[in-house]
């Protein structure tokens, strides 16, 4: 009986429109939600390391938040439209990746983005030491 009290008695009267002003609500809730979990799927396949980061992902990500967002027309829509169409031809290139994280990384993901390349830059490779042999393989090097 407590279940069928939460769900269809109300405490003022359900009107058609009130009803259907709570549905609009809830798609809109679930349009946001949609569009938000494609931006977030987009933003953890794009910083991953080099050596696992996988374009042709990339481009798969960002074509399914351009395909959620567009019966959503705005600035954030538009945006996402151009950098995959400017992209896709990127697919290949050493720097995509790098591309892609000033383009459409969280905002904190690109400040770093942008220091590293500048303090690698900075910071000479040090020439590796000769590492002197222990007593043991000495010994070998000797018979």
């Amino acid at each position: 009986m407590e279940l069928y009290s939460i769900f269809f008695v109300r405490s003022r009267p359900a009107t058609v429109g009130v009803l259907k002003k709570e549905l609009d609500d809830w798609k809109k809730k679930i349009d946001s939600s949609v569009v938000e979990s494609a931006i977030s799927s987009l933003q953890l396949v794009i910083p991953r390391p080099a050596a696992l980061f996988d374009p042709y992902a990339a481009i798969a990500t960002l074509d399914e938040v351009v395909n959620v967002r567009k019966d959503k027309k705005g600035d954030r829509a538009t945006r996402f439209e151009i950098v995959l169409r400017q992209c896709r031809p990127l697919i290949n290139n050493p720097a995509f990746q790098q591309i892609l994280i000033k383009l459409v990384a969280l905002k904190e993901e690109a400040e770093v983005a942008k220091v590293i390349p500048k303090l690698n830059k900075r910071v000479r490779p040090r020439e590796p030491r000769a590492v002197r042999g222990t007593d043991a393989e000495s010994s070998i090097l000797q018979t």
